[in-house]
């Protein structure tokens, strides 16, 4: 990544921190537009691959050398822009992907049970002295 982009992304972040300790963040929510666009800026600084509107057409699997079963190493992706396809090898794969986690886990075995009870979203109010 550029050097302006990495000193844009500090400033950004001393800016935000700032604004927050001076108390103009009252009733701030977190933004997770902006935590997502950080960790994928970051992300890339440090050389991983950054790919923003693809979709996972299938897993990847290999046989464990050791166990001698089949694991999850990776995913075909697509482009939904460009209708391109990938493929994204990984030594761990995580499934963070929210309400959609059954439908990935299904992808793995499709005798899989439900596991993800959708919900329109919870939000915790806590008492101020927690900050």
């Amino acid at each position: 990544m550029e050097r302006w982009r990495d000193e844009e992304m500090k400033r950004w972040r001393d800016e935000e921190m700032e604004r927050w300790r001076d108390g103009e963040m009252e009733g701030w929510q977190h933004n997770d537009a902006r935590m997502n666009l950080a960790i994928a800026l970051s992300s890339a600084r440090y050389g991983a691959a950054v790919a923003n509107y693809t979709e996972v057409v299938r897993l990847l699997k290999a046989t464990d050398p050791q166990g001698g079963e089949e694991q999850v190493c990776g995913a075909r992706c697509r482009d939904v822009l460009t209708g391109r396809e990938f493929d994204v090898k990984a030594k761990c794969v995580i499934n963070a992907t929210g309400p959609f986690t059954d439908s990935l886990r299904k992808m793995d075995r499709r005798e899989t049970q439900n596991i993800c009870q959708p919900s329109a979203g919870v939000h915790i109010v806590i008492p101020g002295y927690y900050r």
